[in-house]
């Protein structure tokens, strides 16, 4: 008797419309495995990036439904509801401390990466934090755009929008 192959991870994935641009959003088997903010090229881009990444996801609106309603909750100024399933991946145990720390920066409020660093129980690793940053699958679900420079600047955000969303999320938010 030969051994069953792997199971097929099976993506859906749906776009949503917010005041800073077109978010799309992708589910896997374990929960949402991707946010992906808007960039250049609006809805179109978002959706060859979408297509890149997860060559084999269907678009399913239905199934994403809560992921939709929590987008449009945050867009909306809302607290974004409990429970979702999300799918880190396989985080580091460092990078996990430095979610679960921005998971509780409320809206409105942002933190420095140095603060994060203290909080995860890493002072001074404030480069590393920047880095899980970096990596963070679920934005605006894990907000890492609620995490700026000590002295005030933005600090940085490789978000296809770069720079210029993430103030546009913090403003929204009513921080800038």
């Amino acid at each position: 008797m030969s051994p069953e192959p792997p199971a097929v991870e099976s993506f859906r994935y749906a776009v949503t419309p917010t005041p800073v641009g077109a978010v799309g959003l992708v589910h896997g088997r374990r929960g949402y495995a991707r946010v992906l903010l808007p960039g250049p090229g609006g809805k179109t881009a978002l959706l060859r990036r979408i297509r890149k990444e997860f060559p084999d996801a269907v678009p399913d609106e239905t199934a994403l439904a809560d992921g939709i309603r929590a987008v449009e909750a945050w867009a909306a100024g809302e607290p974004l509801p409990k429970g979702l399933p999300l799918d880190l991946g396989e985080p580091t145990p460092f990078t996990r401390k430095v979610y679960g720390v921005l998971r509780r920066i409320r809206r409105g409020k942002v933190l420095t990466y140095g603060e994060v660093a203290e909080k995860a129980g890493h002072p001074g690793a404030h480069r590393a934090v920047g880095s899980a940053l970096a990596r963070n699958p679920l934005p605006i679900f894990v907000p890492c755009h609620r995490v700026v420079q000590s002295g005030g600047g933005l600090g940085g955000f490789t978000a296809p929008g770069g720079l210029r969303l993430k103030e546009r999320m913090l403003e929204l938010e009513g921080v800038l």
